[in-house]
């Protein structure tokens, strides 16, 4: 938030009623937005191969949770949502994913996947859960908010 921009509204005098008030007239500095691209090069730099159709819904889900971090309590609204966009089962995104995961699970280069992902933990298995949180992390976008 600007300060300049709060001290501006505020009128004086200064009372609790009034400060609140000026707070949600406020606007909050959007977060800037992540792209496909964003996540295909931090990717390309992880030595992920992005041809695989798994890859591609991955990089949707991963848009998708920064867009809303709430889908990242229930895999299952990002996989149907996929679903539909791409008229196919729930199931068959759901595993397309996991198989994507599962390879760059098997083929990570550990050192640079600690190098990059500063949250990053060797010693447990990546699932799309926990991948798309180190991905948002890796953005700077709090997937806890």
């Amino acid at each position: 938030v600007d300060v300049n921009q709060f001290l501006c509204v505020l009128d004086k005098p200064i009372t609790q009623e009034k400060i609140l008030g000026s707070l949600y007239k406020i606007k909050p500095v959007k977060q800037p937005k992540l792209t496909p691209n964003d996540v295909k090069k931090l990717f390309l730099n992880l030595k992920i191969e992005l041809y695989s159709n798994g890859i591609h819904y991955l990089i949707e889900a991963i848009i998708m949770a920064a867009e809303n971090h709430r889908l990242l309590q229930n895999l299952q609204e990002i996989y149907e949502m996929i679903g539909k966009k791409h008229s196919l089962p729930y199931d068959k995104v759901k595993w397309s994913i996991r198989s994507a995961v599962d390879t760059i699970n098997k083929y990570a280069d550990l050192d640079l996947f600690n190098s990059v992902f500063k949250y990053y933990d060797d010693t447990r298995a990546l699932t799309p859960k926990y991948f798309i949180r180190l991905v948002l992390y890796y953005f700077d976008i709090d997937a806890d908010e």
